[in-house]
């Protein structure tokens, strides 16, 4: 069912295309309204991620991000797989990331700049096979 909500007075009621009354109901706080109708409820979340300004913390400071799912892939680095690890090793420096360590099969670990996640690249015969986000933050310890 898709309902549109036409907001006459938002600091008191609201009704649908169908004339229906919707009642504000407190609820979320800063983070949102909620909008009682007959049958359902409409929870409207304020999105200020967009403009990177106080994501929801009133530290002043944007809110902690979670790092991508292992395995999601790279998009900044997603055209150096395929090219030759030594070449394409300062294109990735250029981009922001910074090495963090390699091990001996093949998995190196480096800092993205921007957002601070562990990101795997993957070399196999001289070849970057694979730029993904690893599982989290302790990957990419020393």
């Amino acid at each position: 069912m898709t309902s549109s909500l036409w907001v006459i007075d938002p600091a008191i009621i609201a009704s649908d295309q169908n004339g229906e009354v919707a009642y504000r109901q407190a609820g979320l706080g800063d983070r949102g309204q909620i909008y009682r109708l007959g049958t359902e409820s409409i929870f409207v979340y304020w999105d200020t991620s967009a403009n990177r300004q106080n994501s929801g913390n009133r530290n002043g400071r944007p809110a902690a991000r979670r790092q991508p799912e292992a395995g999601t892939t790279v998009s900044q680095l997603s055209d150096l797989v395929g090219a030759r690890a030594g070449q394409a090793e300062n294109t990735v420096k250029e981009r922001g990331y910074r090495w963090v360590k390699s091990d001996d099969s093949g998995y190196g670990y480096w800092l993205e700049g921007e957002t601070n996640y562990c990101v795997t690249i993957r070399t196999e015969e001289g070849r970057y096979q694979s730029i993904v986000y690893a599982g989290g933050p302790e990957d990419c310890k020393n």
